[in-house]
């Protein structure tokens, strides 16, 4: 098609960038490949650039000379290509069944409607149902010509290993902590980003999604009360009420970075700045279990925020994850 593209990618993907250029470049470019890392880095607005550049033939020479994203395209870009065909989990669902996937499937059966290449997007591959995953499997043993796959993943484990065997994988990382911390500075002045990239795992588009919602500022609040109630006890139900009803989507995004950032001390990262005060009184606190305790209740964390938006019970499932928590065994004096 030899179309106009804005292929423009974020300064910490250039590595990934040029592996896939490099593919391209030698003909290499397989027809299923699964983009992987932490959420934050932008492996979804990576995948529509690259599903774009792949529709619209632009030679991959040019996919190298792309400029860094700003704030202002930090969201997918939604680009309107009838060969470009994406899946995600339905809105009132957490999985994407079989039904989607055999769409797409009967999608790429068609004569490509710019003469070019079909590209599909499975966002949050790791949610497929095992007879979804089963389907996309056999289009990757037989793919159609000029066809290709593109699966991001946050957490590429999920994923069945014979789907996993036959992608080529390319692993999204954080960028080092100065460099994230640079390009954060060039979003906004004034913002406290040590504290938020500590609270995002160095992730710097977390860190953004942190800023907006204000996550610098209720850190030490949120800090402060739930280290009280791990150390000291107390009415354990009504405090998960009240933060919960504050805002629980957030309250659970931050919940999840301080476990995370709790994880990360326990295996020996030095402490920064930005976890000091409270922040620093509820890593000592979440210290006083073993660290598959920890593990335990981040992960419960993270299944609970894939439900915030479910009408689940919330407070019920959190006030569980905490309370398993208190009676692991071992604690140490805090």
């Amino acid at each position: 098609m030899g179309m106009s593209v804005d292929f423009r990618v974020y300064p910490w993907q250039a590595r990934a960038v040029a592996t896939l250029a490099g593919a391209a470049a030698r003909d290499r470019l397989g027809h299923a490949w699964l983009l992987h890392g932490p959420p934050g880095l932008g492996k979804r607005r990576l995948a529509e650039t690259l599903g774009a550049a792949l529709v619209c033939g632009l030679p991959a020479r040019h996919w190298q000379d792309s400029l860094p994203a700003d704030l202002a395209t930090a969201a997918p870009p939604q680009v309107l290509l009838p060969d470009l065909h994406r899946l995600t989990p339905p809105p009132d669902k957490h999985l994407i069944g079989v039904e989607q996937v055999r769409g797409l499937i009967e999608q790429f059966g068609y004569t490509s409607h710019g003469g070019g290449a079909r590209v599909a997007i499975v966002s949050l591959a790791e949610q497929l149902t095992v007879s979804a995953a089963n389907s996309l499997l056999k289009t990757l043993e037989e793919p159609p010509a000029d066809a290709y796959l593109l699966l991001v993943s946050h957490v590429p484990g999920r994923l069945p290993a014979t789907l996993r065997s036959r992608c080529q994988r390319i692993a999204i990382s954080p960028p080092p902590r100065e460099e994230a911390l640079a390009w954060l500075a060039d979003v906004e002045q004034g913002r406290d980003w040590a504290r938020l990239l500590a609270l995002s795992g160095g992730c710097p588009l977390r860190a953004v999604s942190h800023a907006e919602n204000a996550l610098d500022r209720r850190d030490a609040e949120w800090s402060q009360g739930l280290a009280e109630v791990l150390t000291r006890g107390g009415d354990l139900p009504a405090q998960v009420d009240g933060w919960l009803k504050e805002d629980a989507p957030v309250f659970l995004a931050w919940l999840e970075g301080r476990l995370e950032a709790a994880l990360r001390a326990m295996a020996g990262a030095p402490a920064e700045a930005a976890d000091e005060g409270p922040a620093g009184a509820l890593r000592a606190a979440l210290a006083s279990r073993p660290a598959a305790a920890l593990f335990a209740l981040r992960d419960g964390v993270r299944r609970l925020r894939a439900l915030a938006d479910g009408g689940a019970n919330l407070a019920l499932g959190l006030e569980a994850q905490l309370a398993a928590w208190q009676r692991a065994p071992g604690p140490r004096r805090v």
